[in-house]
């Protein structure tokens, strides 16, 4: 069983053949109906083609099997409910994750996400402020604080996570574009375009720096 699940990772990650992927999990559960690392291997191929259903179910009879799978089950799970959207689920999965992980940063900044997400302020930035307590050179609950103050248009806070962000993982090219949408709005022409540059050299594929640039361009232009 192992050996296929194996085989079928080499297959994603080295071939990109996701359909072949499928079949070697499928041939583990044939071989283990209880073999964890099948179902987790076969989510992992059905998020790859977008089939967020799927993932889920396999998900969920991940966790099924192991009701005390910590990241694996509830994380994993958590994580592919927050991307479908469905923030009261993902909430539920990343609690239990925090029972299980108590001292581990990352539930927690994944429920803050979720809580975000969910209009629950006061929540999330519990959480976020959580993680950081726990591992202050993690870089996730900046971003999510700074996205919080973004939207709020309280752009100094934003700047300041997001700076605090870029200390810890300077090569996030994410982190620069959203303090170069701060720096924008602030009117810091300067800032906003070194920062969108940034972005660039780290992602030359990132398409969001090119649109501050030229709406700090356009902004200057109107001037």
């Amino acid at each position: 069983s192992n050996s296929y699940v194996r085989r079928g990772a080499a297959y994603r990650a080295f071939n990109y053949d996701v359909d072949g992927a499928l079949a070697d999990s499928g041939k583990a559960i044939e071989i283990d109906p209880k073999s964890i690392g099948a179902y987790l291997a076969r989510a992992t191929s059905y998020t790859r083609q977008n089939d967020r259903i799927s993932a889920l179910a396999e998900l969920s009879r991940a966790t099924e099997i192991d009701p005390n799978g910590g990241y694996e089950g509830y994380g994993r799970r958590g994580r592919a409910f927050l991307r479908k959207g469905d923030y009261k689920h993902a909430i539920a999965d990343f609690s239990r994750w925090v029972e299980m992980c108590p001292e581990s940063a990352l539930p927690y900044a994944d429920r803050g996400d979720a809580y975000e997400r969910n209009g629950e302020i006061e929540l999330a930035e519990a959480d976020e402020n959580k993680a950081i307590e726990i591992d202050p050179s993690y870089e996730r609950p900046h971003t999510v604080l700074g996205m919080m103050h973004f939207k709020r248009r309280e752009t100094d806070q934003a700047i300041s996570e997001f700076t605090l962000g870029v200390a810890i993982q300077p090569d996030n090219a994410s982190l620069y574009a959203y303090r170069a949408s701060a720096y924008g709005i602030k009117n810091q022409t300067d800032l906003a375009i070194a920062d969108a540059n940034r972005a660039l050299e780290i992602n030359p594929k990132y398409e969001w720096p090119h649109r501050i640039l030229g709406l700090v361009h356009m902004k200057a232009w109107l001037i």
